[in-house]
């Protein structure tokens, strides 16, 4: 959140009236009976200054006294920073770009044998970063350029789920172990069921929602200590790889299906209704999708399009414009175009333009890489750019300045080439 403060600084100072010395006596000026008050401080300024004592005739009453000291002013709220640092101190686990991923900032240390960064936010705190990698709490406090060691989290594949607001989970799909973190401090809890998608409510920090591997919804509004069922699920015997949840609106919600597409809901889970397009007959493994955070109508999917027949098999990006209803391809793997998907890619929606998506393809194997893309609908345009690093777990914008990504590396066997 980016503060904007305005300062008004000054001092007023009154001076109280004097008395005449010089008159004959018992007839001096009369002294003020109360020296002149400073100005009250403007928001964000210096206090002013407290009036002078009155001035004391030979023969007249005694001069009044001083005004009161005026009141303090107040200070500057933090706000994000852009980072400028070179290179990161303390991690090889996360950089940061600000050219779409052309240059990645360096490290001060060098990820890796196997080690995967799973975990990425940005909390509610100005310039405060927290990662999960090698099982292993990362903090920084500096906008990215810092990292410290915040301690060991139970699972080495632990994600990370932040609001705007505040609020810090640590989760991971299919394990019910659910720990809310607070400036750095770890607080365990149980999960009622093994999430496969986290949602954290944008004005309420303690207000987080949980969807299950069979289709089931709960929430709870204290944390994570107690929670509660919503909806009525979705139909028995459903298999679910993932739920994305609306970050403003967290009734609405998608969940990707083995074989079965996707199913969308509006009203919290009370109905589930299918989303047409995805699979030549609905008949695709939709492994993730993500919904825009500045426009809840676009959805993002990816997912294995089984065809209608084998052979028809194939990776695709879809894209809905009415909430996840409908959906329309709009990307299709191509080894030999460059373009790589598999089951279960990053996806990050631009968090101020609707129509770009950010996603990725990284391998150790023969030392490939990874490349970085960025798809934007209003022209059809597919680019990406490459960088040496094994894998990029989760890509992060910058709160307040989205020209800034950060990427969670992972390092497999062999480490940065």
């Amino acid at each position: 959140m980016r503060a904007f403060v305005a300062f008004l600084i000054g001092s007023v100072m009154a001076t109280a009236a004097c008395g005449d010395d010089t008159g004959p006596g018992g007839n001096g000026g009369g002294g003020s009976n109360d020296g002149g008050g400073g100005s009250p401080p403007a928001d964000g300024g210096a206090g002013g200054t407290g009036g002078l004592d009155g001035g004391a005739g030979p023969q007249g009453g005694s001069g009044g006294a001083g005004g009161g000291e005026g009141g303090s002013g107040g200070g500057e709220e933090p706000s994000w920073v852009v980072p400028t640092c070179n290179p990161i101190q303390g991690t090889g686990a996360v950089t940061y770009t600000t050219d779409k991923g052309a240059t990645l900032t360096p490290t001060s240390e060098t990820i890796s044998g196997l080690k995967y960064t799973f975990g990425l936010v940005a909390t509610g705190v100005p310039n405060e970063l927290l990662a999960s990698s090698g099982g292993e709490l990362l903090r920084s406090l500096d906008a990215g350029c810092t990292w410290t060691n915040a301690g060991p989290l139970p699972l080495i594949t632990m994600k990370l789920t932040a609001g705007p607001a505040g609020g810090v989970y640590a989760w991971y799909d299919n394990e019910t172990v659910f720990i809310r973190i607070e400036n750095g401090v770890q607080t365990t809890y149980a999960a009622p069921a093994a999430p496969v998608g986290v949602v954290v409510d944008a004005n309420d920090p303690l207000h987080v929602r949980i969807g299950d591997g069979a289709g089931g919804l709960h929430e709870s509004t204290d944390g994570g200590a107690t929670w509660i069922k919503v909806g009525m699920g979705m139909p028995p015997d459903t298999f679910v790889y993932n739920i994305a949840f609306d970050p403003a609106d967290l009734d609405h919600a998608i969940g990707g299906l083995m074989s079965d597409g996707a199913l969308v809901t509006f009203d919290g889970g009370d109905t589930w209704a299918p989303a047409g397009g995805v699979g030549a007959i609905g008949n695709a493994n939709a492994f993730v999708s993500a919904i825009s955070p500045v426009d809840g109508n676009i959805v993002w999917l990816e997912g294995f399009d089984l065809g209608t027949a084998i052979g028809e098999e194939v990776r695709r990006i879809w894209r809905s414009d009415d909430g996840g209803s409908t959906f329309v391809p709009v990307i299709e793997e191509d080894p030999e175009g460059g373009v790589f998907l598999t089951n279960g890619v990053p996806l990050a929606p631009h968090p101020t333009d609707r129509n770009v998506l950010f996603f990725e393809f990284g391998t150790y194997f023969q030392g490939y890489g990874t490349d970085i893309y960025e798809y934007d609908d209003s022209t059809g345009e597919l680019t990406w750019k490459h960088n040496a690093y094994d894998d990029v777990n989760v890509m992060l914008f910058h709160p307040t300045d989205p020209s800034v990504m950060y990427f969670a590396l992972t390092s497999e066997e062999v480490g940065v080439k």
